[in-house]
């Protein structure tokens, strides 16, 4: 894992067969990166795991998400990532933002709500994240 909280070298696959050389997932419940308006835009894809394709963390009904925010203002809520759900590419400009959040939510029940969590992160990672000058 580098600075940036980016695993590097090991490839994570994807349940639909795709592979990524660098993934991040939050090891906290929220995770804030200073942009200080150096960057254009932050992309990468949302994916499930090989090994939670059928549960994640166990859970049939187990689902994720992650929500991005610029300056404290929400600019991205991702589709929910549930057993069966295909790999969900993003681009985001965060031209001239100060700060990005970056905040995974978590459900085990599939209704109950979701809530701020490392719970399923793992199974939900971003593949190849990158900021762009």
């Amino acid at each position: 894992m580098n600075d940036s909280g980016i695993y590097e070298g090991i490839d994570f696959m994807a349940n639909d067969g795709s592979t990524y050389e660098r993934y991040w997932y939050p090891d906290t419940k929220e995770v804030i990166y200073l942009l200080n308006g150096q960057y254009s835009k932050f992309t990468g894809t949302i994916y499930l795991t090989e090994d939670a394709k059928n549960a994640i963390q166990g859970f049939k009904n187990g689902r994720s998400r992650y929500l991005i925010y610029l300056d404290d203002r929400l600019v991205y809520t991702s589709d929910e990532i549930k057993p069966g759900s295909l790999p969900c590419e993003f681009s985001i400009d965060v031209t001239n933002a100060y700060k990005m959040k970056i905040v995974h939510q978590w459900d085990h029940t599939g209704y109950s709500g979701f809530y701020n969590s490392t719970d399923g992160a793992s199974s939900t990672p971003i593949g190849n994240p990158a900021l762009w000058k």
